[in-house]
């Protein structure tokens, strides 16, 4: 399904339909997922559109920048580190491309959104939340549906670490694919009994997968709060500071 594609266009995946054909010499975008329909017209000369997979922060909604995944808890032993495998849910881009310009022309996902507060009302960030079993090898998924996340979490204190989440800063997230999986590569530092530190690689985990569209850099999103949320001393470049706990 990820991919480059020329015109006309028709998929057929599942509940998804997907069209884009010639009309009054136009073209004619036309997505319908479970009675979710789009339709644009297209009036510029493009060269293809490409589908790809995308960080899930723009359904229903542009309403947060930052993904919390929970999950079973995990105990890891002092001065030591785990490899875990988690499920994030995806979200699928429909990009237009036109010389070396690529415009964002819609999202759309086969998982439902739900969102969290993390921390406190007064300090703390809005999340996408998902709740993910946790794997000691990369599991099987549908990659229309979900990806793995491959996540080294490190613990140097001299006492065990109970991890039951995580929680990531969208801007840092670089997902690749192939024709069986959408892969994301992550660490969390523990830094104390009640504060770690996540950020993305930029690497995949595993070999011959093709980098996504990084969607914030395709195209700027406005997201309500977004520049408060920015101040926050939880938030640092690209990395996430889970001051309000990992458990």
């Amino acid at each position: 399904m990820f991919g480059r594609y020329n015109f006309p266009l028709a998929i057929k995946e599942g509940n998804l339909t997907l069209q884009v054909e010639k009309r009054n010499g136009f073209l004619l975008y036309m997505r319908d997922l479970q009675g979710d329909r789009k339709e644009k017209l297209i009036g510029s000369d493009i060269n293809q559109i490409i589908i790809h997979p995308i960080v899930p922060i723009t359904i229903p909604k542009q309403i947060s920048l930052y993904l919390e995944i929970s999950f079973d808890p995990i105990f890891v032993g002092p001065t030591s580190k785990v490899i875990a495998y988690l499920t994030f849910p995806i979200e699928i881009g429909v990009f237009l491309e036109s010389g070396s310009t690529i415009e964002l022309l819609d999202t759309f996902s086969f998982v439902s959104s739900k969102y969290s507060l993390y921390g406190t009302p007064k300090t703390g960030v809005i999340t996408k939340w998902y709740k993910s079993k946790i794997f000691s090898d990369v599991p099987p998924t549908d990659y229309r549906k979900v990806g793995v996340l491959k996540l080294i979490i490190n613990n140097p204190l001299r006492d065990f670490a109970e991890v039951s989440r995580a929680v990531f800063n969208g801007r840092g997230m670089v997902l690749f694919f192939d024709n069986r999986m959408v892969a994301i590569h992550a660490q969390m530092s523990i830094q104390s009994s009640l504060v770690a530190e996540t950020n993305f690689f930029e690497t995949s985990f595993q070999s011959g997968m093709e980098k996504s569209i990084e969607l914030l850099k395709a195209k700027q999103l406005t997201l309500a709060g977004v520049n408060k949320i920015r101040q926050l001393s939880g938030v640092e470049g690209n990395k996430f500071f889970m001051d309000a706990g990992y458990s």
